[in-house]
């Protein structure tokens, strides 16, 4: 699930680049006044040193994949002669992409041509810099300097393509082609920004992007149990939380308060995927009570979550946060905020290393009336202190894991951002004591203080091996699926 801008805006072909300065504005509007905290403007973070987060070279773009090779792409006029669709994603692109120098002209031509071949079913084939079909026409690969130049490079490949492969091929019929050149560019940038060509939008169409669902799905899925609350021995409040929807920041907000005398919060965030842009820093903002959350670093700016001082009883709680390797964009967003804003510590184990937010592009063709759109990261999520957590993850403070336990997405070799102060494991077929640890250590810690907190989790790790037979498993300590 992805942490996205709350808002999409449809493009006609014949005038994207008015539509594209008004699908823009919209995104950032909505960033700016959904959320109780406060938004303040600022120049684009010049972040220090490369990220680790590089994004390799693929041949097959994981993006066009998920859309299951649908063969009714393949039908009808060929559109990679006409490009629209492509046009367009070039544009925004190159205007909103939330980070240029991931934009390499010559390494998104040589994933086109490299993705091209691959679906071309033996009819094509790259041979260095020369791209040879099977009945022996060559087309010299050129190198483009500019993101510009790369139309002009797949029109010419695709009225090749037309004229000299069958008439029944796929990538000389409808949009096969043109999504799949679309989305091999696209693949070059992060894992995130996919085209959804005519026919995959309509599950989408009028809601968010959510990591290629619609939030009226995630809505549907999580109506039951969206936040889920327990009390625990000591009066302390353990909470499950779900996707991060429009309602969800109230229901935290709800089960807080219908807690008397609760003396720390263990804010459950394993498996959360996150959500909107405005749910999560509503989330951050109930738990503390002055200062910069996160920062929203886009292409040309940068926008600082500030927390609102509105001196709820929850910003002095004492808190620890779960996570684990599933802790994706939004989830790390308020865990990491928690964590380097000096609220809470971490327990589990390494999240995945997502930090981008998108937003959804929806344009319809003119002729065909096609709805189509593009969902783009438009900008990264920073932590307090400048921290950059993409493709690298935050470390927790104390790692519990089993040796089971999956991996996420943060790129190997790549060290997380924070440090481990121990670490406890526990046999697979154990209860995980991550939340009766949890316990133990609010109950310990004499203040709500990070410092406190951390000098009770040190105690208590020094002896886990001994503790963990006896710790109790909550009623909510079932690890997400």
């Amino acid at each position: 699930m992805r942490c996205t801008a709350g808002s999409h805006a449809e493009v006609d072909c014949s005038s994207m680049r008015q539509a594209q300065l008004f699908a823009l504005s919209l995104c950032f509007v909505q960033l700016a006044c959904a959320s109780s905290s406060r938004s303040i403007k600022l120049q684009r973070l010049a972040l220090k040193g490369p990220h680790c987060s590089a994004v390799p070279a693929r041949r097959y773009p994981p993006q066009f994949a998920s859309l299951g090779l649908d063969s009714s792409f393949a039908s009808g006029a060929p559109t990679i002669t006409q490009l629209d669709m492509f046009r367009k994603t070039v544009v925004l692109v190159n205007d909103n992409y939330y980070d240029p120098q991931r934009i390499e002209p010559a390494r998104m031509l040589a994933a086109i041509v490299d993705s091209l071949a691959d679906f071309s079913n033996g009819a094509l084939r790259v041979d260095g810099r020369t791209l040879v079909a099977s009945s022996g026409d060559r087309w010299a690969i050129p190198t483009p300097d500019s993101i510009w130049q790369i139309p002009l490079a797949v029109r010419d490949l695709g009225e090749r393509l037309v004229t000299r492969l069958p008439a029944q091929h796929p990538l000389a019929k409808g949009a096969f082609a043109e999504v799949l050149a679309t989305n091999a560019l696209l693949s070059t940038l992060d894992p995130y920004s996919m085209l959804l060509p005519p026919g995959a939008l309509s599950s989408s169409r009028n809601a968010e992007s959510v990591g290629g669902a619609s939030l009226q799905k995630l809505r549907d899925a999580a109506i039951a149990a969206d936040v889920a609350s327990a009390t625990l021995p000591d009066g302390i409040l353990h909470l499950r939380i779900g996707p991060f929807l429009p309602q969800t920041p109230g229901l935290i907000r709800a089960a807080l308060e219908k807690t008397s005398g609760t003396s720390g919060v263990i804010l459950d965030l394993r498996g959360n995927r996150g959500g909107t842009v405005e749910a999560t820093a509503q989330i951050i903002d109930l738990f503390v009570p002055s200062g910069t959350m996160l920062i929203l670093n886009g292409r040309n700016s940068a926008e600082a979550k500030v927390a609102a001082d509105d001196r709820l009883p929850s910003e002095h709680l004492k808190m620890i946060v779960l996570v684990d390797s599933l802790t994706s964009s939004g989830g790390e967003m308020v865990a990491g905020a928690l964590r380097f804003g000096d609220r809470a510590i971490l327990l589990g184990a390494r999240t995945s290393g997502n930090a981008l937010v998108q937003v959804l592009y929806e344009y319809r063709t003119r002729d065909t009336n096609e709805l189509s759109g593009l969902s783009l990261s438009i900008a990264e999520a920073v932590l307090p202190g400048e921290r950059v957590f993409e493709g690298v993850g935050i470390a927790p403070d104390v790692e519990v894991t089993s040796a089971s336990e999956r991996s996420g997405r943060a790129v190997p070799g790549c060290a997380p951002i924070g440090e481990k102060l121990a670490t406890i494991r526990y046999d697979p077929s154990e209860a995980d004591p991550t939340v009766a640890l949890s316990s133990r250590i609010i109950t310990l810690a004499p203040t709500a203080a990070r410092a406190d907190l951390l000098a009770a989790a040190k105690s208590i790790a020094a002896s886990a091996r001994q503790l963990s037979a006896s710790f109790e498993s909550s009623p909510l300590n079932q690890q997400p699926q």
